[in-house]
């Protein structure tokens, strides 16, 4: 006998040619083992030296029984993608083979992409399943990622899909920082031009600015765009009602993840003299006729800035002010001024004289004076 095997995945444990004796009988045995799912067929053919029946063909077939998985897409992309801003795309795995399909894990590398999937998942044959991916970028940067799937499928145990983002974000800079305005006179105003600028990849959105110190102001009224690259300028100004030093911040909120609140610092220094005459009044009480006497009064400059007394005005005699030019006090110093009275009758006098100066809150000052004109008794 010749025994002779056609078709995929079956065979036979015997040796040909086989010879059987006489009234005896010989068993066979024939394997299958598919190497994929699927129906197969074949025939065995028995060729011998029988007279009647030389040739005998045998049919056989079988069926391969496995889970075949298929994913699409192949490759998850999220483009671009904002910082801190979650976005969430989806793949699917198709059991296409023809016995049940277990997916044991599904495993993910970089902490920027993580999976809804939890647990076993089994797809019987046709059957498909829907898997979350999430993407949260961390910071401006390309993001590649293997997602690997394990399951049971005998030809692709595991099964990797790329998975790309990219992280977009603006980012706030801002030209000068901390802004100084120096000195500026009281009465008057100091600006500076401020630069904002956007060093990242998507648009910044500028949506608030306020600023904390009533004595600085900016020109800003609306929510401002700039682009990757770009630059808004405006203008902040500082105006000092008083002298010293002051301080101020900015707060600028905006889409920016890595800076918002964005703070920045105003300094500025207000400068202006500070005028007190003393004493408030002066009184000569009685003075003899046809005699004078002289007293002083003290001008100071409690300021940060020079103060100017171009004047002193008072009234006509018996009072006179020992003052002829210009003076200029400087900060935190005094000047002494001399007031005469000399009474040319016997009566009681009142008088108003008034220091002209620069100082932005007390530009005029009045003292009062006063004194008795007397004679001797005889």
């Amino acid at each position: 006998y010749y025994i002779i095997i056609e078709g995929m995945c079956f065979m036979g444990n015997f040796d040909s040619p086989l010879t059987i004796p006489p009234g005896e009988s010989q068993d066979f045995v024939f394997g299958f083992t598919p190497g994929t799912y699927g129906e197969f067929t074949g025939t065995v053919t028995i060729e011998c030296n029988d007279p009647f029946t030389p040739l005998i063909e045998l049919p056989a077939s079988g069926t391969g029984m496995a889970p075949d998985i298929s994913i699409t897409p192949d490759t998850l992309s999220f483009g671009n993608q904002e910082v801190n801003e979650p976005v969430t795309e989806d793949f699917t795995i198709t059991n296409v083979g023809n016995s049940d399909l277990t997916i044991s894990a599904i495993n993910l590398g970089l902490p920027q992409f993580s999976s809804d999937s939890l647990g076993v998942i089994v797809l019987v044959p046709g059957a498909s399943c829907v898997v979350s991916i999430t993407f949260i970028p961390s910071e401006i940067a390309l993001f590649e990622d293997i997602l690997t799937i394990v399951s049971d499928d005998p030809d692709e145990g595991e099964v990797q899909q790329e998975i790309i983002g990219v992280g977009t974000a603006p980012i706030l800079t801002a030209t000068p920082q901390p802004i100084d305005f120096g000195e500026i006179l009281v009465g008057g105003a100091g600006t500076v031009s401020l630069i904002l600028g956007n060093e990242g990849t998507s648009d910044l959105e500028i949506s608030d600015i306020t600023i904390e110190g009533d004595i600085f102001q900016l020109d800003l009224v609306e929510v401002i765009t700039i682009t990757p690259g770009g630059e808004h300028n405006f203008d902040v100004t500082f105006t000092p009602e008083t002298y010293g030093t002051f301080t101020g911040t900015m707060i600028i909120i905006s889409n920016d993840p890595f800076s918002s609140p964005f703070d920045i610092q105003m300094t500025g220094v207000g400068l202006a003299p500070d005028i007190t005459v003393y004493p408030e009044t002066i009184e000569f009480g009685d003075v003899f006729l046809l005699e004078s006497v002289t007293q002083a009064f003290t001008i100071s400059n409690g300021g940060n800035f020079d103060l100017v007394i171009p004047d002193i005005h008072i009234g006509d005699l018996p009072f006179s002010v020992d003052f002829e030019n210009e003076v200029i006090v400087l900060p935190g110093e005094s000047q002494e001024i001399n007031v005469t009275f000399s009474p040319v009758a016997i009566n009681s006098f009142f008088d108003v004289f008034t220091v002209i100066s620069n100082d932005p809150d007390a530009g005029e000052v009045n003292q009062d004076v006063s004194g008795t004109g007397t004679a001797p008794v005889i």
